[in-house]
C-alpha cells in the first residue's frame, strides 16, 4: 500500500505491565482482506484519548501491518510494554 498518499501520525503508548489492558478494539487484518484499524476505545485506558475509533494502522513498532494477519498483530500487541504505533486518521 502506498501510505504516502495518507497524513501520518506517531502514537506511543505504554502501560505498566503485561496484565493491564491496552484499551482499543482491532479490527481488520490480511486474513480478513481489510486494513487493520481501531474499532472501539474503553475509556480511562492507556489508549484513551490517544487513539480513537477508525484509526488506521500502518506500523507498530517499526513493522509494516498491511500484509500483517490479525493475530499476528495481537501476539505483537499482547507481548508489548510499549506500542509506537504509526496511524492514518
Amino acid at each position: 500500500m502506498d501510505y504516502s498518499l495518507y497524513p501520518t501520525i506517531p502514537v506511543l503508548i505504554e502501560r505498566s505491565n503485561l496484565d493491564q489492558k491496552w484499551g482499543f478494539r482491532l479490527q481488520g487484518g490480511a486474513d480478513f482482506r481489510l486494513p487493520l484499524s481501531i474499532k472501539k476505545i474503553i475509556p480511562n485506558t492507556p489508549s484513551h484519548n490517544k487513539l480513537y475509533p477508525g484509526d488506521g494502522l500502518m506500523f507498530i513498532d517499526g513493522q509494516d501491518v498491511s500484509t500483517m494477519k490479525h493475530e499476528d498483530a495481537q501476539y505483537i500487541m499482547r507481548n508489548s510494554l510499549r506500542l509506537q504505533l504509526i496511524l492514518r486518521r
